[in-house]
């Protein structure tokens, strides 16, 4: 709802009381990154891909603040990375789109968004709410697949 200090306050929270739970520190790296605190957002987003076993979403959430940071071939090694695990194992196509998107690949994410859409990608139910696909959602393909999705335009 665009209270970061108080996510940053009860993920910080979460993290304290158990620092293994991946998913805090991933969502912590994300709010950092909304506020600008790129650093603190680097330092979570690693710690997220270092305790996830290999998540898409870890690896794709610190490629992002990469990308943000202006660390573009880090967040491209990261974009690698993700393309190496989805021949042999699980890569889905929404957490594929992200760098890309950030980096201003639209094409390339919006590729993968669709594809997310066609395989049923469960985390395609957050298209409309995440930040990071701000900069598609004047593209006429956005649009679609928001219409596809049964999704109102934001």
């Amino acid at each position: 709802a665009g209270r970061l200090d108080d996510s940053v306050s009860a993920l910080s929270a979460v993290v304290e009381m158990d620092a293994n739970l991946w998913l805090a520190h991933l969502f912590l790296a994300r709010t950092y990154a909304a506020k600008g605190m790129l650093p603190e957002a680097i330092a979570s987003a690693t710690r997220a891909r270092e305790i996830s076993r290999g998540s898409a979403m870890a690896i794709a959430t610190l490629g992002m603040v990469k990308a943000m940071a202006g660390d573009r071939p880090a967040a491209l090694a990261l974009q690698e990375e993700l393309e190496a695990k989805a021949p042999g194992g699980y890569s889905p196509n929404y957490p594929r789109a992200i760098i890309p998107a950030i980096l201003g690949d639209r094409e390339k994410a919006l590729q993968y968004l669709e594809a997310g859409a066609e395989s049923r990608d469960a985390m395609m139910a957050f298209l409309k709410v995440e930040k990071f696909w701000g900069d598609l959602r004047g593209d006429e393909r956005f649009a679609r697949l928001m219409q596809r999705l049964n999704f109102d335009e934001l």
